[in-house]
């Protein structure tokens, strides 16, 4: 067990082992977790919301819900001394028009994203309407943070921290 002199060196310990402990091996529940409620919520908010005819969703094999697209980066403390998670789904198209693009955000935002009319030959239909999957990831959690605070606990204690919430 490490030994402090000072406030400073139990916040400097802190910020680094807390995030390190949450993008470590026993994170992996952090991360799982995350790619569960996006899953769910790309099938609640953009698959369901209607069925292409001109081209196939790629849907798990390749396409947003692809578990392997899903991506949280390192996990760190910010100025304001709150954990920062960032989550991305990093999909990108299949076609020419998208094949280098990422493709969440105009998902997410729908025609209303900067330039998109370049991407849609019809951007009035219902593939440019914006289909929040995202947002609703974001609400869910936050209107039942529970699991989500259970995860992180598990994955502290997994890394030697004694955890009382």
């Amino acid at each position: 067990m490490p030994k402090f002199t000072s406030f400073d060196q139990i916040e400097k310990y802190l910020r680094q082992k807390i995030p390190q402990s949450l993008g470590s091996s026993s994170g992996l529940a952090l991360e799982d977790y995350l790619k569960d409620e996006m899953y769910q919520a790309i099938y609640d908010y953009v698959y369901s919301q209607w069925e292409p005819e001109i081209y196939i969703q790629r849907r798990d094999e390749g396409g947003l819900s692809d578990r392997r697209n899903m991506v949280m980066a390192s996990p760190f403390i910010n100025s304001s001394g709150q954990i920062q998670i960032e989550f991305e789904n990093l999909t990108t198209g299949s076609d020419d028009a998208f094949s280098d693009n990422y493709i969440a955000d105009l998902i997410e935002e729908g025609a209303a994203i900067n330039n998109s009319n370049v991407y849609w030959e019809d951007p009035t239909g219902p593939w440019a309407e914006p289909r929040p999957f995202i947002q609703g990831m974001k609400e869910k959690i936050k209107s039942d943070p529970s699991t989500l605070i259970a995860v992180i606990k598990h994955a502290l204690e997994q890394s030697g921290f004694m955890v009382k919430w």
